[in-house]
């Protein structure tokens, strides 16, 4: 008797580790968890990378672990369950002194390495001490507290200048009374590498575009593109892909090309366009008939190596007041005109933060491009082609007294406490954010630490995945897909 009950629980063990871990894997409450504690291992979650912006683990007087981050960005990546979830929760753990902005995303283009950012945590508006009212899970600041309701307040907007966001897309239509179309086409013959993205308005005419384009071949890989058009409320509008010229080599051998887009009947309003391409994609002409063609965030002006006999001089506009301009190339070490101000890039690889203290939008000028230039406003390659549709983002360096914001939408909720860390949260949805290897890049970014002066210690980044609880015939089809002899 006592050798079969013996024999049965020998069984019963390993049938129940079985279902067990079947259940965690399907999680048929809706909810699977995974974190990583500073120093330690998880089997979902990796550490922070690069070394070199990520110190070695310390401990608290309380013995909590944490690393310092030294440097901005810094990535993690998660590794994909077997059972597909809706979304994502990621939970940081963590202390911060004297950093305004914390914000992390998972990379949604892997060619153009673009990150779809959420705030975390600001500093800045935690310390404004406006009035708030909160509704829907949108938090609404007046500096003067002449507001009611989050809802009268979208429905009745001031001018966006004096509205700022954070962590919130204001999609409500925006519209020029006054606008009247260009009525001919205007050529903009410049060299931007990879990912851009613009602004533009159309009303009662046309969309047109024709975009000039270099595949410089200098990677190995296929350099596939594509011209993405979303209206004012983020959807995607249209689109036309771009195939690689053939060559997947690195040999350095370029190709050109030229894609032409010419729609009609589209309703009146703004529409961001993203040039998508890996770095070996040069956009080296624009010819386009509509007013307006504002860069969003970044302009990288790329060298003319293989396409012309010498550099070429680069004149722009630039809203931007904070600013990081970085060259890739030792020959191309230079100073960059900022309205009033001359900023020296002295050595390549290392980025230069420039604060520009004229009002308005001024002009640039790189002598010889071959030059990234990241800032918190808009560029454009004309005066009179530059518009901003936008209400402020809040940034880092934001000041909102200079910039006369008097409102601040965003989502971003206070942090919590738990013993000696600060908790923050954001969720994003797990569409699109998987490579073939079935992992997930994110972003842990601190904008200007350095030149902040600040500090953060990561003690822990937690991850949830999830999606709808199941029901019995849920958890029936969840086992038949995951096991490999079916049920």
């Amino acid at each position: 008797m006592g050798t079969r009950i013996f024999q049965l629980v020998l069984i019963c063990i390993p049938v129940g580790l079985f279902c067990y871990l079947l259940g965690v894997d399907i999680a048929p409450g809706g909810m699977r968890e995974a974190s990583l504690v500073a120093g330690g291992y998880s089997a979902f979650i990796d550490r922070l990378l690069p070394d070199e912006r990520v110190s070695s683990v310390e401990i608290t007087e309380a013995g909590g672990a944490y690393a310092s981050l030294l440097d901005d960005p810094t990535y993690f990546s998660v590794h994909k369950p077997q059972t597909d979830f809706s979304e994502i929760e990621v939970e940081i753990l963590y202390q911060s002194e004297g950093q305004p902005l914390i914000q992390t995303g998972p990379r949604l283009d892997v060619v153009s390495d673009s990150y779809a950012l959420q705030p975390l945590v600001s500093e800045t508006i935690e310390s404004l001490g406006w009035s708030e009212i909160e509704e829907d899970g949108v938090r609404l600041l007046a500096r003067n507290g002449d507001v009611s309701s989050v809802s009268e307040f979208l429905f009745d907007l001031p001018s966006r200048s004096r509205i700022g966001v954070l962590g919130y897309e204001l999609t409500a239509l925006y519209l020029l009374p006054n606008y009247a179309s260009l009525g001919y086409s205007q050529t903009f013959d410049v060299s931007l590498r990879g990912y851009h993205k613009y602004v533009t308005y159309v009303k009662n005419e046309s969309f047109d575009l024709d975009a000039t384009y270099w595949d410089m071949n200098r990677t190995i890989g296929k350099d596939d593109a594509m011209v993405r058009v979303r209206n004012s409320a983020g959807e995607v509008w249209f689109e036309a892909p771009i195939e690689d010229d053939g060559n997947t080599t690195e040999n350095q051998t370029p190709s050109s090309e030229t894609i032409s887009i010419h729609e009609s009947g589209w309703p009146e309003g703004v529409y961001s366009v993203e040039l998508v391409g890996t770095s070996d994609i040069f956009w080296r002409k624009f010819v386009t008939s509509e007013r307006y063609m504002t860069f969003v965030s970044k302009i990288y002006i790329g060298d003319d190596v293989g396409y012309l006999g010498a550099t070429k001089a680069t004149r722009f506009y630039t809203s931007a007041k904070h600013l990081d301009l970085e060259t890739y190339h030792a020959d191309a070490t230079q100073e960059v005109q900022l309205g009033s101000s001359r900023v020296a890039i002295v050595t390549s690889h290392e980025p230069v933060h420039a604060v520009i203290a004229d009002a308005g939008v001024v002009a640039g000028y790189t002598a010889q491009g071959d030059v990234k230039i990241v800032g918190d406003g808009k560029f454009s390659f004309s005066r009179d082609s530059f518009f901003d549709p936008d209400p402020v983002q809040i940034g880092a360096e934001t000041d909102v007294d200079a910039l006369n914001v008097d409102y601040i939408l965003t989502t971003v909720e206070d942090p919590t406490i738990e013993g000696e860390w600060s908790v923050a949260l954001t969720t994003f949805s797990t569409e699109g954010i998987w490579d073939e290897n079935g992992d997930a890049k994110f972003v842990l970014s601190m904008p200007a630490i350095q030149e902040n002066g600040g500090t953060v210690k990561i003690h822990e980044i937690r991850i949830r995945f999830l999606k709808d609880p199941l029901n019995f015939w849920g958890v029936i089809r969840a086992l038949r897909d995951l096991l490999p002899f079916g049920i």
